[in-house]
């Protein structure tokens, strides 16, 4: 694997929280995230140029866009830093997360 992409459940975040928020805190703490998969490829200039993109975003594209984050995996971390990593995202989840609404990780 070369990345772990998820979903995060906007509804579940505290007020003020997102997606963002979470990707920059877990930046913070050493932790590589960037935002995940693009669901919504028929924006890619490609699709643009020639005419192809729908006349309106699709709800369901745009929401699985707009709410995914992929952690970067690299075969150089050694087990103690994933494990640290993985404790840190756990952190950042449940500091995040609305009390009760959090899914076990």
């Amino acid at each position: 694997y070369y990345r772990y992409d998820f979903f995060i459940k906007p509804e579940a975040l505290r007020k003020g929280c997102s997606r963002d928020t979470l990707m920059e805190r877990a930046n913070q703490l050493g932790v590589p995230c960037v935002a995940g998969k693009s669901s919504e490829i028929y924006l890619e200039q490609a699709f643009v140029k020639n005419n192809l993109k729908p006349a309106k975003r699709l709800p369901i594209a745009q929401a699985l866009s707009e709410t995914s984050l992929a952690l970067l995996v690299d075969p150089i971390f050694t087990e103690v830093e994933i494990r640290a990593m993985a404790k840190s995202v756990h952190d950042i989840v449940l500091e995040a997360s609305v009390q009760g609404s959090l899914i076990k990780i």
